[in-house]
This record gives structure tokens, sequence and C-alpha cells, in this order.
């Protein structure tokens, strides 16, 4: 009904928008960086380029310290009982021809690493974390710098008791031309340039996140027969859950979520069991339509989609272009009055406010709330009973004025 009723108000409004070149607005760009972006990303995309280093400064929205954490409207939107640290994977390339551990298939692909925000140590040597895995978008910061600006939202899921990944380079570090190594810092309007398209940039991402996954959970089983994580966190040996999988994912990141999630589901069905896509921006070119095109329709998995009432950056249009489509999945539709894409700041051509921390709409607030809730609802973290279960679904199916008195002032829903 939230989805509905959401689809019904907007409908008009979407597709009535002025629309810019691949959903970026031409105006209120921040001129001194905006140049400063241009020479990064020309800088970070040429064919030498090995793509290791960081190229922009994290307008950073780290979690705060516990004494100076904001009262919590409701315990899904607060940190959980887990203490938090980070780990780097390294994800070694395969051929996927190994047998499978424990059900976990061997799917092939090339190597990378992930960040890893997860709790510091498990209670108990039968409990076990789920795992969500994060895609950041391909624009603007590299990966890392987008890490950086989550920090809040990855943090808060991980004290819950999920291991959240997030890519922070696809490829060897020493690949060049066609096989360099993918760290993000794009700039608006590259993924149709000749280079990008050349790396495959936007195959490999999708690609490599079933890939990630599937490896991350056989190294936490079987151990590190590569050799490529010696210091693999001991929290996470013989602890990650195979049956309680998410995809999630911000911007372009959460269509690339989405297209992750479906082909993970179909060379492993009923891996994944849930999809947060946060202001999900589909883009126009080629391979992000036959993707889009592919994958909605076929999706049976739990969804959830949500962005504000303003965002002209194409998270709006995505989410009632998906929540259409995807007509085999549990969805719901959340749109944040007065709320814009900005979940997270986007430094080019954007909507967001010129401090990194003013939540315009409480998009953010509602963002991390709800997708706690989500995931609550249909993952198994450690130590969630069925009460807890029973608010969270009630916190996401509940509709708009459920939602609207737990915001408590802070946002406005429908």
């Amino acid at each position: 009904r939230a989805y509905v009723s959401c689809r019904t108000r907007l409908a008009c409004r979407v597709h009535s928008r002025r629309r810019t070149m691949r959903g970026v607005p031409t105006a209120r760009l921040r001129v001194c960086l905006f140049v400063a972006l241009v020479v990064a990303c020309v800088a970070a995309q040429s064919d030498d380029a090995p793509l290791v280093t960081p190229i922009f400064p994290s307008f950073s929205t780290q979690a705060p310290a516990a004494s100076d954490a904001p009262a919590p409207l409701d315990d899904f939107g607060d940190f959980g009982a887990f203490g938090v640290t980070q780990s780097i994977i390294r994800i070694p390339a395969s051929a996927g021809y190994g047998l499978s551990v424990s059900d976990v298939p061997d799917l092939g692909g090339e190597a990378g690493t992930v960040l890893c925000y997860h709790p510091k140590e498990k209670k108990g040597q039968e409990q076990k974390f789920p795992v969500v895995y994060y895609q950041h978008p391909t624009h603007g910061f590299t990966f890392d710098g987008w890490i950086g600006q989550n920090d809040l939202m990855l943090r808060i899921l991980a004290s819950k008791g999920a291991v959240v990944c997030s890519p922070v380079m696809v490829g060897e570090k020493d690949g060049t031309g066609v096989n360099a190594a993918i760290i993000g810092g794009l700039f608006p309007g590259q993924q149709t340039s000749a280079q990008v398209v050349a790396r495959k940039v936007y195959p490999r991402l999708v690609e490599f996140a079933p890939h990630a996954l599937t490896q991350l959970l056989r190294i936490s089983m079987q151990g590190d027969l590569e050799g490529t994580n010696p210091n693999f966190p001991d929290a996470l040996r013989n602890s990650i859950n195979p049956n309680s999988l998410a995809m999630m994912g911000f911007s372009a990141g959460a269509a690339i979520a989405v297209y992750s999630a479906d082909s993970l589901n179909q060379q492993w069905p009923g891996a994944v069991k849930a999809i947060v896509a946060l202001a999900p921006t589909i883009g126009d070119f080629t391979f992000a339509r036959d993707s889009f095109e592919l994958a909605a329709p076929r999706i049976t998995i739990p969804m959830l989609l949500l962005t504000g009432a303003e965002d002209g950056m194409g998270g709006l249009e995505g989410l009632v272009e998906i929540g259409d489509t995807a007509k085999n999945a549990p969805r719901i539709g959340v749109v944040v009055e007065s709320g814009t894409h900005c979940h997270l700041y986007v430094p080019i051509g954007s909507q967001c406010d010129l401090s990194p921390r003013n939540d315009v709409g409480g998009v953010g607030a509602v963002g991390r709330f709800v997708s706690s809730a989500f995931l609550t609802a249909y993952l198994e973290l450690p130590n969630v009973g069925f009460t807890e279960k029973s608010r969270a679904v009630r916190a996401v199916w509940g509709g708009a004025s459920v939602l609207n008195n737990l915001g408590k002032g802070v946002w406005r829903t429908k």
C-alpha cells in the first residue's frame, strides 16, 4: 500500500520533471569543487593510472562517539550491542571450478579488495553474522572516500551484528589499460566514454559482488587457502551465515546492487534475502537499460526503495521504475518529504547542502532507520527474536503514519 500511494501521488511529477543529461542537474554547480573534480577524475581514469590512490578528500559523516551520539528515535536507528572494527579483505581471483564449501559455490571472478565493518568479536562459538554488501556510487569520490562519508550507516549496521562489506578496488592494483583497477572517481557522463566502456567498469562491478560475497564466505569457512589474507580477523572465522545475505547501495550503487542481487540469485538460487536501494539511479546508457530490463522483472527478493520527494538526480525516477517493474518482489517505496538525492553528500552538480552534515528533509536519518529495520526483518541478526522482528516489520510495513510517528518530527514520509 505504501508503494502504491507513493506511485499515484508522484507519477505525474516524475515524468514531467525536466530531464538533464544522465540525471545530473546543471544548476548549483560548486565551481571550485567542480574544477578540482574534473582534474582529479581525468587523472584517475587515464590509461596508465593504477587507480589505487584516493583522489578526493572524504566529506566525512563519521559516526560520533557513544557519548556524543544523539538520543535514539528508536533502537533501529541507534547503535547496537556489538563493538565495531574494520578489516581489509583481499578477494582472490577464481576460475570458478572449485568445489562447493558447505553449499557455498565457487563463483568465478577477478581479484579485488573490500573493506568490511564487522563486530569486534562474536559472543559464543555458535554465533553467526549475516553479510550486507554495500555498493557506493561510481562518480565523484573514490570508493574509499564514499565509505568514509557513509561511516555512520555502515557502523550502525555492523553494531547490530552484521558484516558490512564495500568494494574499495575491483581488479589488480597494478592493472593498466582495459585491465585497470576500478576505484570509483568517475566524472558525470563518463559512463559512456570509450575508456569506461572498454574497461567494462559497470559489468565488472555487477559481477564482482557475487564473487566477492562467495569468496568471503569460503575463506571464513575453510581458511585462507590462497594466502591472500594472513590477518583474516578471528571474529569472522567460521562465523558468517551463508544463508543470510543482503545487497545494498546508494545512487548508481543502488542500481548495481539490484543487478548484483539478481545475478547472485541466478547462480545461487535463494542466496540473497533482502535488497536495500537508496535513491536508485538507473541511468540511460545501454548497459544500464539492458541490465534493468533483464533483472527487474524477474527479481523475487524483498526490496526497500527509498529517496526524497525532491530527488532530481534520478533516484525518484528509479524508485518508481523499479517499483513498477519488479512486480514479483515484495517491495516498499518510501519517499521523504522535502528530501533530495542526498543520503550522502554528492560533490558535483548536486542538490546537497553546502554542509555535508546538513541532512535535508531527514533523508539520511530515515534511510539509516528504515534500512536497519528492513535488514532486521529479513536477515538473521544475532540475538534478534520474534518480538524484535515483529517490531521491525511494523516499522517497515506499517505505513507512513507509523514511520512518521517513530520519526518524532525528524522526517515526514509518504
